[in-house]
């Protein structure tokens, strides 16, 4: 299982209120961190990042980019979980397993 904490766990303490609520990144460096974390093993986005010219990539990722936090296109995969980090819930592990290690679908 790859750790997938975006923030310090003192850090994430502070958003464990926001827990289900939307999640956007702060800055462009926050938005690295999380893509590596949670995009860049994606099978959603796979396509893209084969080809990045096909014009296919994972449309969550796509409306985070496009659409205000507050927009009703705004992805609703992207949220604060019970500890506060940053997640997608509906991310796909290239690997094949869930989020806790556990063998899932491929």
């Amino acid at each position: 299982m790859t750790d997938r904490n975006l923030y310090a766990n003192e850090d994430a303490a502070l958003f464990k209120s926001r827990a289900g609520h939307p999640y956007r990144p702060t800055s462009g460096t926050e938005g690295d961190g999380f893509y590596y974390n949670w995009c860049a093993d994606c099978r959603r986005d796979e396509a893209f990042r084969k080809d990045p010219d096909s014009g296919f990539g994972c449309c969550i990722l796509s409306a985070a980019l496009a659409f205000n936090i507050g927009a009703a296109e705004y992805p609703k995969e992207w949220v604060y979980d019970e500890e506060g980090q940053p997640k997608c819930t509906a991310h796909e592990p290239m690997d094949g397993t869930t989020h806790d290690g556990r063998p899932g679908h491929a």
